[in-house]
């Protein structure tokens, strides 16, 4: 998903996103990257809810929308409103523009920007024909081809959208956005060492990005891969409050692993930073029982 404020700017790091069962049931939580996106995976079919909580903006609940069982992908954007004497935001310098962006048409962009209006909307078709018009004016827009991949994941083409995700990070090889998208279908198909590959390429990009730190820290797990140390752990370190889940993460891996002092560390690591979470009464039985099995061996 995706999250902007009401003037169209993409939301900055830290918000906090919940994803809510369509009755309000809490299901899982994460934070914003430093493009305003988020990534639940997986997610069973069924009818949910966005939470979005932040310093700067109002709480925020979404309608409930349906996550299908045909979709590989399903994409939410969600605009949210500021407080009242917060300042606007601006743009941000966190995605580096690329040789190809600055020789982007006017035109081109138009139609791009229509095309991003039309998504918001969920507007498939109106988006798809807005992207290839852009694509039209200017072969070489990474961007357009990137958007038009979650066009055709969230209307049920994901052969198509790989198709287009590929074709945008071989235009632009610093498109962090495709390479993240990619990662993502890998980690869905249980396809982990491509999965990897491709996060990697798009934290090269954007290595605070939380979502591909997250998805790292997961797979991981999910693939018993945590006797080395990960990309997402070492990175969690330096940015704490936006890849808090990656500790959570590692610490019921290791504990997996029979590492107790390590599953110990993140866990302690975890509850300093986010002693409110709602994993947090989970970490801190899982913490007393390891410190109670290592003081009895």
């Amino acid at each position: 998903m995706r999250v902007l404020y009401t003037n169209d700017r993409s939301a900055k790091m830290h918000l906090q996103v919940q994803l809510l069962t369509g009755t309000g049931r809490y299901q899982e939580e994460a934070f914003t990257s430093d493009l305003g996106q988020v990534e639940f995976s997986p997610v069973v079919p069924g009818n949910y809810r966005l939470k979005l909580r932040g310093e700067e903006i109002e709480d925020t609940t979404t309608d409930v929308f349906t996550v299908s069982e045909r979709e590989g992908t399903h994409y939410e954007v969600v605009r949210v409103p500021l407080k009242p004497g917060a300042p606007e935001p601006q743009k941000t310098a966190a995605a580096a523009i690329s040789s190809t962006e600055l020789r982007i048409p006017p035109k081109a962009k138009k139609e791009f920007d229509r095309g991003n209006d039309a998504l918001t909307r969920k507007e498939w078709e109106e988006a798809r024909k807005r992207f290839e018009t852009a694509i039209h004016f200017y072969p070489q827009y990474a961007a357009a081809y990137n958007n038009l991949g979650v066009v055709y994941m969230s209307s049920g083409n994901p052969q198509l959208g790989r198709d287009a995700f590929q074709k945008a990070v071989t235009l632009d090889g610093g498109s962090a956005g495709a390479y993240l998208n990619l990662g993502r279908m890998a980690y869905s198909e249980r396809e982990y060492a491509q999965s990897e590959v491709f996060l990697n390429k798009s934290l090269a990009v954007e290595p605070t990005n939380a979502e591909a730190l997250t998805l790292i820290s997961k797979h991981n797990y999910s693939w018993g891969n945590l006797m080395r140390p990960s990309p997402a752990r070492k990175r969690s370190t330096r940015f704490p409050t936006n890849s808090t889940v990656v500790h959570y993460v590692c610490a019921r891996a290791f504990e997996g692993k029979n590492l107790p002092a390590e599953a110990a560390a993140e866990y302690e690591t975890f509850l300093k930073e986010a002693p409110q979470d709602q994993r947090a009464k989970q970490a801190r039985a899982a913490l007393l029982a390891l410190k109670e099995k290592t003081q009895r061996q």
